[in-house]
């Protein structure tokens, strides 16, 4: 089975090893966790592209009612297709080459609140969590994480260097791409945790990680400090004219 087909989750008896059930979810399954109450399992199914972005499966999650004979409920984002441009302008990803809003969508780890009620989902290469409702089995909200401002984090600074002269700090944003994810119930109401790893895609025929100097790159002028100009060195360093001193 390749990986952009419908994936399987397998359930065994622990004490002999037998299998219970085996029922299908969707594309590439990567997270499979029971609620507390024991009684779904969930799927987050990533729906990764195959390496040449040929075929990019929809990215989905699947419940399944573990006493209702394994009975499985495939998710997938298609309803939020219409809010797209608004969920981007809040910091979300949607850019894969050729996808739809679906296809793109890449669900990655589950959280499931104490109460068996409500799950979470990171979108990591979409820069969001999404919300499901596991009794109506639905995706309620998709929550963009939006963009960090790291040049005010003394360890984080971006710098810019000519030989010669002093370090100058220039701002800084990036994404938090989130991948592991916890939930704590405080007092009611649950706190969300996220390991933010901040990754990029990269296939053999679509990379997302573009370096100055790449043909694809272009620089913005008005993004730069006034009076600024950016060149590439001998060193492959970039040089910053402003910071010249």
């Amino acid at each position: 089975m390749d990986k952009v087909s419908d994936g399987k989750v397998v359930i065994f008896n622990t004490a002999d090893h037998t299998v219970i059930k085996e029922v299908t979810v969707g594309a590439l399954p990567d997270m499979v966790t029971f609620s507390p109450d024991g009684h779904y399992i969930l799927s987050a199914n990533e729906g990764e592209p195959n390496l040449d972005y040929s075929i990019d499966p929809l990215g989905t999650v699947s419940i399944i009612e573990v006493a209702n004979d394994y009975a499985v409920t495939t998710l997938n984002f298609d309803n939020f297709k219409n809010k797209r441009y608004l969920l981007e302008a809040k910091g979300m990803k949607i850019f894969g080459p050729n996808a739809s809003f679906a296809q793109d969508i890449e669900p990655e780890y589950i959280a499931v609140s104490a109460n068996s009620k409500a799950a979470w989902v990171t979108l990591q290469e979409n820069n969001a969590v999404a919300q499901i409702n596991i009794q109506s089995k639905t995706i309620t909200d998709i929550f963009p994480l939006g963009f960090k401002t790291i040049n005010s984090l003394p360890t984080l600074l971006i710098q810019v260097i000519r030989m010669g002269s002093s370090f100058r700090k220039l701002s800084c944003e990036g994404m938090y791409e989130p991948d592991g994810i916890a939930v704590l119930d405080y007092n009611g109401n649950p706190l969300i945790f996220t390991a933010n790893e901040g990754d990029a895609r990269e296939y053999s025929t679509y990379e997302e990680n573009l370096r100055y100097g790449s043909s694809n790159y272009k620089v913005d002028p008005n993004s730069l400090p006034q009076g600024a100009a950016l060149r590439q060195c001998h060193f492959r360093t970039v040089e910053c004219e402003h910071c010249s001193g």
